[in-house]
């Protein structure tokens, strides 16, 4: 935080809370994967589960890395789904170079 240096502050885009199409399948799951060419950085705790299905995850996963040039993949250590939230502190530097790379250039379309 600008306001408080070494202080975190958890935002959330109010469009996050709507699920739409949770359940919408896989297929429609991959057309999306090979059409998302914003930069788009997926960050898990190398010991917690995944939301869906290992395979299905894993396959989308590689759609991403294989049609977007700007996606970013991080398994940090941690068994904490929430770590956003729990462990900030290892998630920062990620986080801090990801928007500097996509967020704070004078090219960024974001």
């Amino acid at each position: 935080s600008k306001k408080h240096p070494g202080k975190f502050y958890l935002t959330k885009d109010a469009r996050m809370n709507y699920s739409l199409g949770l359940n919408a399948g896989q297929n429609v799951y991959i057309d999306l994967a090979k059409e998302l060419k914003m930069p788009f950085m997926y960050i898990k705790a190398k010991n917690s589960a995944y939301f869906e299905c290992d395979k299905y995850i894993v396959d989308i996963l590689t759609i991403l890395k294989e049609k977007n040039s700007t996606f970013e993949h991080h398994v940090v250590d941690s068994d904490c789904h929430h770590l956003h939230l729990v462990e900030p502190e290892k998630m920062a530097g990620i986080m801090s170079t990801f928007f500097e790379k996509h967020l704070m250039s004078e090219k960024s379309k974001l």
